[in-house]
């Protein structure tokens, strides 16, 4: 059962897939795909209570949303079009419940059915671009504004029991609730995926320091230091040593050698630091004082003088 459970989940994340589709566009493609395909219950179990409680013509609406939903995604599964696939699920999550609540009564009889159009919206933030989704808000406002307006003209009632009234109110809050956490979870959770993958290619090839620059600040990163040391290094018989081992084996070794040379050279150099620091030091010294011993005298030196130009 797992097993089976495993192969559903992967056949649902492929579809529509390319492999030219780079790794934004494929995460899009399955966030919309997943939640068109969580949605499809609701529609099933929505339009079966509809009909239960003699409310045929809003049974109908559900039914349909789930039809031309299982449409959409077998279509997408042929054509590829992201664009059209999305153009066609955020249009069907916004129009058919705000015909539902129509149908039903309003906004008080329809049990606020009208908080599915908000997944739109919503959808719109994650599965297009980011200047398109102020639109879909601005459509949904717009819905809801019609539907107070058309209010006072729909039916003050149907015949949904006040029961089953309070129970689509919890339903429909629960549930438009549930889809749009597990959309943002799992957007939040990519996210997450593809800095760490970011950070750790950045981190490969810089020094953290840089990184967090690179990161953090814009403009040309440039670091002044009064000396350096610089340690340049050899690897003795490196010619014949090559071909014994393997391009991944000898990477390894050299990444330790590396880090083995840069330790000792720290190593090394606070020694010295410390060594200099201890000959350079020298109590202090009290003022010379004036000489009293007289010097040679003259007759001396010429002397002197004399016994060195002689020898």
């Amino acid at each position: 059962m797992p097993e089976m459970a495993g192969r559903l989940w992967r056949a649902v994340l492929a579809i529509g897939a390319d492999p030219r589709d780079d790794p934004d566009l494929r995460d899009r493609k399955r966030l919309l795909v997943v939640a068109a395909v969580m949605v499809l219950p609701a529609g099933l179990i929505w339009g079966a209570l509809y009909r239960a409680f003699d409310e045929p013509l809003a049974a109908t609406i559900p039914w349909g949303y789930t039809s031309l939903s299982l449409a959409s995604i077998a279509i997408f599964a042929l054509n590829r079009r992201f664009p059209l696939f999305r153009l066609a699920q955020l249009s069907l999550i916004l129009l058919l419940p705000f015909l539902l609540m129509l149908t039903l009564g309003g906004f008080e009889a329809s049990s606020a059915i009208i908080l599915w159009s908000l997944l739109c919206p919503f959808g719109a933030l994650l599965f297009s671009e980011p200047r398109e989704a102020p639109r879909w808000l601005i459509a949904f406002l717009g819905i809801v504004a019609l539907g107070a307006v058309l209010q006072p003209l729909l039916r003050p009632d149907n015949a949904l029991p006040e029961a089953v009234r309070f129970l689509f109110f919890v339903l429909n809050i629960a549930t438009v609730s549930t889809v749009a956490f597990v959309l943002l979870f799992y957007f939040a959770v990519q996210r997450e995926i593809a800095l760490g993958k970011a950070d750790g290619l950045l981190l490969n090839i810089l020094p953290k320091v840089i990184a967090e620059k690179l990161k953090n600040e814009s403009g040309i990163i440039a670091d002044h230091f009064e000396s350096a040391s610089i340690l340049f290094a050899d690897v003795v018989d490196f010619t014949p040593l090559r071909p014994l081992s393997g391009p991944r084996r000898w990477s390894a070794s050299s990444m330790a050698s590396s880090r083995t040379s840069t330790d000792w050279w720290r190593r090394s150099a606070s020694r010295r630091s410390r060594r200099s620091a201890t000959a350079t030091w020298s109590p202090p010294v009290s003022p010379p004082r004036a000489r009293t011993t007289p010097g040679p005298s003259p007759c001396w030196r010429s002397r002197c003088a004399t016994t060195a130009a002689g020898s």
